[in-house]
């Protein structure tokens, strides 16, 4: 489902946005109020890889995560110029 082309097409883009999320939050092991707080801030782009740094609003604790690939395309549709911006808007679902 991650890789469906025919499905993704399928959805409306509000639904999109929403398997989009869902999926960079299975991949990343984020709480929805993490994923929620995301900025351009939280990226780093290395020579290979991305990385994702970011401090849990529940534990206050630091995380770096390795993203795959698919991730990756997913911020990239997200990313913002503003390093204030949320990385999937004010509002999930909309």
């Amino acid at each position: 489902m991650i890789h469906d082309v025919t499905f993704h097409e399928s959805l409306t883009p509000a639904q999109q946005k929403i398997k989009d999320i869902f999926v960079f939050g299975c991949t990343t092991g984020l709480r929805y109020s993490d994923i929620y707080l995301l900025t351009s801030k939280n990226i780093e782009v290395g020579p290979v890889d991305w990385y994702l740094k970011i401090k849990s609003k529940k534990t206050k604790t630091y995380s770096t995560v390795k993203l795959p690939n698919y991730a990756v395309v997913i911020l990239q549709k997200y990313l913002s110029k503003s390093s204030k911006a949320k990385l999937f808007g004010k509002h999930f679902f909309v």
